[in-house]
């Protein structure tokens, strides 16, 4: 098969730049073309391209007269240049979502629309996310929960090979770590304890399953703890929305639902109280690292979700998602208004969103009956 997987920025070591990444990899490594095409290319993410020789491209480079068996895109920017600027063709389209509160990843089809899309999935990262989504879509639009994706465990450590009494090394992985979590790291070290800190303010690195399998316990949120379950590493989830502390298949179901991010518990504590937690509940975390493994297999892993919820044949005729300009022009306005939402004032997110506002000019004025 051919497979097109575009991000709004191919620069970063980001969630979502990560995510197709991964998915790209996967399925080179199935026999089938891949390319990664992006509004921007390269920085960071660009070395970790050229190790897995995958190939990509600016999207503008892209042309009309390209097919491809699927077309798997991200963010409303993205989305709005592959299928209303670009006009791309393929016999299956698919649309991640992969937040709630950002607004670059806001459902790009307005809930007012009477699609008659043609293989169209919209693929969402939590059930929260799913929930969120179904309220501000057409119901005709299919949609399904895709997980942050993760592999068979590496074994590079041996399953669940830790001290039963202490931990020995910590690793924090996070792009904001809090004011608790850094007191906390300083606690754990004058203890005879090792703490690495991963992050934009830290040490910068790709993490991946295998480099978590090193550490006896890992802090964080969202995609990194997925990784350990699969992995067998005991995960605390708390970041700066707070968290439940130790996984538990008490919490499981409730944490999965908000997508680990820690909004299940907004409970902050001091670092005093988090490292005792820390303590208190290690040994009891190693006895349920084989029922989080066995979970993480049967929910997240990549060729298992691929299989169930993605579409592989190619009996459709490679099509244009959005070949009406009437449909075409009411989604350019959807998107145009979401990229002007209030949520885009934000400080982290406005120079990006500055870049997304003048690309949207250039797609209207490609859009044909597009009222000002």
């Amino acid at each position: 098969m051919k497979i097109l997987i575009c991000n709004s920025s191919l620069v970063n070591l980001a969630g979502s730049e990560l995510h197709c990444l991964e998915l790209a990899i996967y399925y080179q490594e199935q026999g089938h073309e891949v390319l990664l095409a992006s509004l921007e290319v390269g920085g960071e993410i660009a070395a970790e391209m050229r190790s897995k020789q995958l190939s990509s491209k600016l999207i503008s480079e892209l042309t009309e007269s390209d097919e491809w068996d699927i077309i798997w895109t991200h963010h409303i920017s993205c989305f709005h240049a592959v299928h209303i600027e670009r006009k791309l063709k393929a016999r299956h389209h698919v649309h991640g979502v992969l937040s709630v509160t950002e607004p670059l990843e806001a459902p790009p089809i307005p809930k007012d629309l009477a699609p008659d899309f043609e293989s169209f999935l919209i693929l969402c990262n939590s059930k929260m996310t799913l929930d969120y989504v179904k309220e501000l879509i057409p119901s005709t639009i299919d949609t399904c929960v895709f997980f942050n994706v993760c592999r068979e465990p590496s074994g590079r450590k041996g399953v669940f090979c830790h001290d039963e009494c202490n931990p020995t090394n910590i690793a924090i992985v996070s792009n904001h770590v809090p004011y608790e979590l850094r007191k906390l790291a300083q606690r754990a070290r004058r203890f005879g304890t090792s703490v690495d800190i991963f992050g934009l303010q830290y040490e910068r690195k790709r993490i991946t399953q295998e480099f978590l399998s090193i550490y006896d316990v890992v802090i964080s949120i969202g995609k990194t703890v997925q990784y350990c379950m699969a992995e067998g590493v005991p995960v605390f989830v708390y970041d700066h929305f707070g968290g439940p502390g130790w996984l538990s298949k008490q919490n499981l179901e409730r944490a999965e639902y908000f997508n680990f991010n820690g909004k299940c518990t907004r409970n902050k504590r001091s670092a005093r109280r988090l490292w005792a937690q820390v303590l208190d509940g290690y040994s009891n975390s190693l006895s349920e690292l084989e029922h989080f493994q066995n979970h993480a297999m049967i929910q997240y892993e990549i060729s298992s979700q691929i299989r169930q919820k993605i579409p592989n044949s190619g009996y459709l005729k490679a099509h244009q998602l959005i070949s009406d300009d009437e449909q075409g022009s009411k989604i350019a306005k959807h998107l145009d208004y979401l990229s002007r939402n209030t949520r885009c004032n934000k400080v982290k997110t406005r120079p990006f969103l500055s870049k997304l506002r003048k690309e949207m000019k250039k797609i209207k004025r490609s859009v044909v009956g597009f009222e000002q």
